[in-house]
């Protein structure tokens, strides 16, 4: 009897081979492409998180001088990223202190709490300007959103302090260095100094960390 051929040709060794690679590559690929949009979206916090932080802050303040619960609330929602995330990772009990007071509508105990988390964010965005010394940009932005940061705690401070803690961060600026114009006026960034200005900082700040 004659063999019956539903006329497809059977699969190689070869194009099996090659089908499964390529299976592989696009696996790997989605894997770093959610890499990298995971990095991205950790950066975008770390580098613009801040408005949110000072956005929340007046928003809350002024929530609680009306004693509008409403307003309250939803400034609260605004805070409630960065500061569970500095609850969970470097302050335990950071948004449970700041819902009680703020809820209790006590406004120093709410500014106590807020200026704790200012100087807290700015002491961890230092750190990582150091681990990415070399991503001068990177860097760059993060101690100048620090600079931002600080102008809002610097009332909770003596004058001595607020002037200790304005220098620290302008030497943290410093010690970056400079990538220069087309290698022009390039200076190296010096991660000891940098190191130095962040004890600078934390001894200015001591109190609120």
């Amino acid at each position: 009897m004659p063999s019956t051929s539903t006329g497809t040709k059977p699969t190689s060794s070869r194009q099996t081979t090659w089908i499964t690679n390529r299976a592989i590559e696009c696996l790997v690929g989605l894997v770093l492409a959610w890499a990298v949009m995971g990095t991205a979206r950790a950066y975008t916090y770390t580098a613009t998180g801040e408005n949110v932080l000072i956005s929340g802050r007046q928003a809350l303040l002024s929530a609680i001088e009306a004693r509008d619960n409403v307003a309250l609330e939803e400034a609260l929602d605004d805070l409630n990223e960065p500061v569970d995330f500095l609850a969970s990772w470097i302050r335990p009990g950071l948004w449970d202190e700041l819902l009680e007071a703020a809820r209790d509508y006590d406004t120093p105990g709410s500014i106590k709490v807020l200026n704790q988390t200012f100087a807290l964010d700015i002491d961890r965005r230092l750190s990582e300007a150091r681990m990415y010394i070399l991503q001068h940009q990177k860097a760059k932005t993060l101690v100048v959103r620090c600079q931002q940061l600080f102008t809002f705690l610097e009332p909770a401070l003596t004058t001595t302090q607020a002037s200790q803690g304005r220098d620290a961060l302008n030497e943290a600026l410093v010690a970056l260095g400079s990538p220069g114009v087309f290698g022009v006026g390039e200076e190296s960034p010096d991660s000891e100094r940098l190191g130095r200005a962040i004890a600078d900082f934390r001894h200015a700040v001591q109190s609120w960390l």
